[in-house]
């Protein structure tokens, strides 16, 4: 069926773009030191100010938690790809998580390259999830025994 099909695209679209992004930030995350200097003072990150603080239980603990969220992203992604039901509550539970921690990260300079792939991560998120809960799609994710038509659009 069309809509697995364009779930599937979002989905390799997501996975590309997040792996791009990771790129993009490692290839151009070099910056002048008087920027450098205020990202590690006024404007760090709450999560890496708490993490330079050495190893304790608090930084287990978030470390812990990055990990799970990580995870739990990939997951739903696989899932996502695999058309399993349970992957569906599992997206929205690794958005809803990404939201609540984005303010944590701080300030940051994002440079037009990796600004540009952000933005579309996020319009494909928005893609996926609309996907999800506004097209037929939801049928073979809502219901306890999978709808025919759309599980022989597994295939296609």
């Amino acid at each position: 069926m069309l809509t697995t099909k364009v779930l599937r695209i979002l989905v390799v679209c997501e996975i590309a773009l997040s792996v791009a992004t990771l790129a993009a930030s490692a290839l151009f995350g070099d910056s002048i030191p008087a920027i450098d200097e205020y990202l590690e003072g006024p404007g760090a990150s709450p999560l890496f100010t708490i993490a330079n603080a050495g190893m304790t239980a608090t930084n287990l603990l978030i470390f812990s938690f990055l990990v799970a969220f990580a995870g739990i992203y990939i997951a739903s992604l696989v899932g996502l790809l695999l058309l399993r039901r349970w992957s569906r509550r599992l997206y929205v539970i690794a958005f809803i998580a990404g939201v609540c921690l984005y303010p944590f990260l701080g300030s940051s300079l994002v440079d037009p390259l990796s600004g540009t792939i952000d933005y579309l991560l996020a319009a494909c998120s928005g893609a996926i999830l609309a996907t999800l809960y506004l097209s037929d799609i939801t049928t073979l994710f809502d219901s306890r025994t999978p709808n025919k038509s759309l599980e022989r659009g597994r295939d296609g």
